[in-house]
Order: structure tokens, then sequence, then C-alpha cells
């Protein structure tokens, strides 16, 4: 599986989370007295879910990101391709800079594992 087909589904989950962290700031700044409610934080986490649902759904179509579509998966929509690829970035933008770093990683072991293949295919010692 080539992972570079899912960078501009994280990269979506970056922007994102970059996008609601800006407006948390921007609110949090103007509006103090309004971190000093109890129910803040539960409100927050909330909020901060479906409002990065939205900026997902909204990012996916202004940029044209489908996810069916990069995965060869036919059969699916443009319009739900885009819609469903917005909302998987929306929901993955707090964990979208672990999620960046797990697919490069992962990206690096297949290489390194397909070396040793070839290498063992030729019998000799994998290429470091």
């Amino acid at each position: 599986m080539d992972l570079s087909l899912l960078i501009p589904v994280v990269a979506l989950s970056v922007l994102v989370e970059r996008l609601l962290e800006t407006g948390i700031n921007l609110v949090e700044i103007n509006y103090p007295l309004l971190t000093q409610n109890p129910t803040y934080s539960q409100n927050k986490q909330i909020i901060t879910s479906l409002v990065g649902i939205v900026l997902g759904i909204l990012s996916a179509f202004m940029l044209n990101i489908q996810l069916f579509a990069a995965l060869n998966i036919s059969g699916v929509n443009a319009i739900i391709d885009m819609a469903f690829t917005g909302a998987i970035a929306g929901t993955l933008a707090p964990y979208s800079h672990q999620i960046l770093e797990a697919v490069l990683n992962l990206q690096k072991l297949l290489e390194v594992l397909k070396q040793v293949q070839q290498g063992a295919q030729q019998g000799g010692q994998p290429q470091r």
C-alpha cells in the first residue's frame, strides 16, 4: 500500500487542527470570563469536535480531497467521498501530529522491509 495517498487527509487534519487552535485562542483572549465557567472544558471539547468536523468537510470540498478516489475505491460519489474525507480529517484533527508521524514512520519501515526482501531475493545483505 502506498501510504503517500493518505498524506492529503493527514495534511487536511493538520489544517483543521491549526484552524481550531487559532479559533480557540481568539475566543479565550477576547472572552476570558468564558474560561472561568466550570463546564468550559467539557463544552469546549464537544464544540471543537463538532466545529472540527464541519471545518474538515468544508476544507475537503474547497481543496477537492477525496480519500476513496485516492485509494482507487470506485463507485463512491465524489460529494460523498469529500464529505466522508472531511469528516474523517475533522475527527482526527486533535491527533493529526501523531498520525502524521506514524504514517511517515510506517512509510520508512515499509521501505526498509522492501530492501530486506530484495536483498533476500538476491541472496545478499540488505542495503543500509
